[in-house]
């Protein structure tokens, strides 16, 4: 029987209707999860949910990043690969006592308030171009906006459905190729930020990373070329050593599985679509421009 074959996500939904400013944007969401749509059903929740454990990742990461940040300055030839490095303040050596006898290690890397250990932390977080704090930043954005690209791409590949009458869905493919290009974005970042954060201690060779301008960028290159010391920012106690490395690794993977997602195309065959029965409009001689934005065409 012809009717047995009839599918029916828009049952009951009437569109579109008579107020041009109704979308019916979360409506179409909701039909776009019906069992029909089985693709979109699997991409649309799984892409929502991998994003949202990418911002709560990325934003936990950047909470504690500022709470167990520490640095200090290590002796040339100090360990600087273990979780604790041989920091200045902790040697008693003759040959460290000797060179802290120089007021640069004084002022720059015993006192705790020094004016560039205190400073370092939030430079290394911060200032680079491609600093790990500005990617976490730039993670949690891009995914806020493949978010609203992803109920796009459902919206605009479910819409035409719901229109029946031999419509075709062309403009989904314009937010699902930004989705698409904003997931890689994502997972370049937190891949990045997965393997920096990997490493137990960071060296800091760039002085500018306190600004060009800045006084600290010059007291910095006054200590390398002064002192026989680095700087190294490190993850103080064994919270930010344990767990900040493993999160962002969590968070490199999830951003991997929502770009595997959001590959999945969201598009029923044209089959399937025309098994399905349409939405209801308003009045039976309302017709959709074919000219709408959208691709619906006669």
């Amino acid at each position: 029987d012809a009717a047995d074959n009839i599918k029916r996500p828009f049952d009951g939904m009437i569109y579109p209707t008579l107020d041009m400013a109704d979308t019916g944007f979360f409506a179409m969401l909701a039909r776009s999860l019906h069992k029909d749509f089985a693709l979109n059903r699997i991409r649309f929740p799984s892409t929502i949910a991998c994003l949202l454990i990418v911002i709560g990742c990325a934003s936990a990461i950047l909470h504690m990043a500022h709470e167990t940040f520490e640095a200090c300055c290590v002796p040339e030839g100090a360990l600087t690969d273990t979780v604790d490095p041989e920091c200045v303040y902790n040697l008693t050596s003759s040959s460290v006592a000797e060179m802290l006898l120089s007021q640069c290690e004084v002022d720059m890397c015993l006192n705790a308030d020094g004016r560039l250990r205190s400073r370092l932390p939030q430079a290394f977080l911060w200032g680079a171009q491609f600093s790990t704090g500005r990617l976490l930043v730039a993670a949690i954005v891009v995914s806020i906006i493949s978010l609203a690209l992803t109920m796009l791409v459902s919206f605009f590949a479910t819409r035409p459905v719901a229109l029946g009458g031999g419509a075709e869905p062309r403009f989904f493919v314009v937010p699902y190729f930004l989705h698409l290009v904003a997931g890689g974005l994502i997972v370049a970042a937190t891949v990045y930020i997965a393997v920096d954060f990997f490493e137990p201690n960071h060296i800091v060779s760039d002085c500018s990373i306190f600004g060009a301008e800045s006084q600290h960028t010059a007291l910095c290159r006054a200590e390398y070329d002064n002192c026989d010391v680095k700087f190294v920012v490190y993850f103080k106690g064994t919270k930010g050593a344990s767990v900040i490395p493993w999160l962002a690794i969590v968070m490199g993977l999830v951003a991997i599985l929502q770009l595997v997602f959001s590959i999945v195309p969201p598009l029923l065959a044209k089959f399937i679509r025309e098994e399905i029965r349409p939405a209801v409009p308003d009045t039976m001689i309302f017709k959709v421009g074919k000219y709408a934005p959208d691709g619906i065409n006669e």
